[in-house]
């Protein structure tokens, strides 16, 4: 077989491998998908979005929530009703496309047995399959988080020189502002991150400070309705209340959907940085300094300010769930690759 032939067989199979997982996570979290009524926060989102348009926008812009996912959900309601499969299909289908991502950036940056693992623990993640099911802005929130950590990482730090890249950063990052205001800790994650390791900023300071500029612009008409809530929130409290220490632990658990399992997962993070940053006999590559920072940062900050001001709620913090399952398959499966040279140190 000639060269030719390896490679269309190799990209023939990865497709089919693919499709499989794809496939795969379908099954698994369309089951079930009607079996349960409307319930909790379910029955407003399905409410508002059978609203006009203008009446969405003000009526959630007067509460805590961005009105991008009601707007798609009443587009959809137009076209397929209100039945509990219509309105949770939306969800359904975010899911699967964060499947995707998921194993094309692990794929891509880490190795192919990476991804599949990495597929896995996405697709039978309880946590997950809920949210897959739920006619509610967090699976839709998920997609978004995983666009921007896989377009800011290619771009970035990979160094894809991909303009394609950049504008999918851009548009994920105004999208996930418009979907769920917490999109803002990931933005502040790679902020800092950017600035912390200076061979990125450096690098691509103009084409950051383009970015970070498109974003703002983009998202500045209701950036000021952000601060109003903020300012409201801090001064008339919410019905959270201040976390603890097992909070963190209960999330991992979320995460890895059994106490054992999460328990195990929480060692292997902390026995790699004990090894990597401590005994110094692992190298930590720059895809672990990456998402250990994007899963370690909004989570203890988040952490220490719901002390204050309470957030720290687990569906809030669906999106800190990507990088640490890319981040478990990257200290597994890291060391096996050899395609890290062209990547900034």
């Amino acid at each position: 077989m000639n060269k030719f032939d390896l490679e269309f067989a190799g990209k023939y199979q990865y497709i089919i491998l693919l499709f499989l997982l794809i496939l795969q996570n379908l099954i698994v979290k369309f089951i079930g998908i009607e079996y349960n009524d409307l319930s909790l926060d379910e029955p407003f989102s399905v409410f508002i979005s059978q609203f006009d348009i203008q009446s969405i926008i003000k009526q959630l812009l007067s509460g805590n929530n961005p009105p991008l996912y009601e707007l798609i959900l009443h587009f959809w309601i137009n076209l397929f009703g209100i039945s509990e499969i219509s309105v949770r299909f939306p969800s359904f289908l975010f899911s699967c496309g964060t499947l995707y991502y998921l194993f094309t950036f692990s794929q891509k940056h880490i190795s192919l047995s990476s991804a599949i693992l990495v597929s896995f623990m996405f697709t039978y993640s309880d946590f997950h399959i809920y949210f897959a099911q739920e006619a509610r802005v967090y699976s839709f929130f998920t997609l978004l988080s995983v666009m921007i950590y896989y377009y800011y990482y290619s771009y970035f730090v990979y160094g894809s020189q991909n303009k394609v890249d950049l504008i999918f950063f851009i548009l994920s990052s105004v999208l996930v502002l418009y979907s769920h205001y917490f999109g803002l800790w990931i933005l502040f994650s790679l902020l800092f991150f950017t600035f912390i390791f200076d061979n990125i900023f450096k690098r691509y300071q103009k084409d950051f400070f383009v970015s970070l500029l498109s974003i703002f612009m983009l998202f500045s008409p209701i950036f000021v309705t952000l601060l109003y809530r903020f300012y409201t929130t801090t001064k008339e409290g919410n019905w959270l209340k201040a976390p603890n220490i097992e909070g963190i632990y209960n999330l991992i658990w979320k995460f890895s959907n059994a106490p054992v399992l999460a328990v195990i997962l929480i060692t292997v993070i902390c026995v790699f940085v004990y090894f990597s940053v401590i005994a110094k006999k692992v190298k930590m590559l720059i895809i672990h300094k990456y998402l250990l920072f994007c899963f370690l940062f909004p989570l203890i900050t988040i952490f220490l300010i719901s002390f204050v001001i309470p957030m720290f709620l687990d569906r809030y913090l669906i999106f800190i769930s990507i990088p640490f399952y890319l981040l478990i398959s990257a200290i597994l499966f890291s060391s096996l690759e050899k395609k890290y040279s062209n990547v900034i140190m």
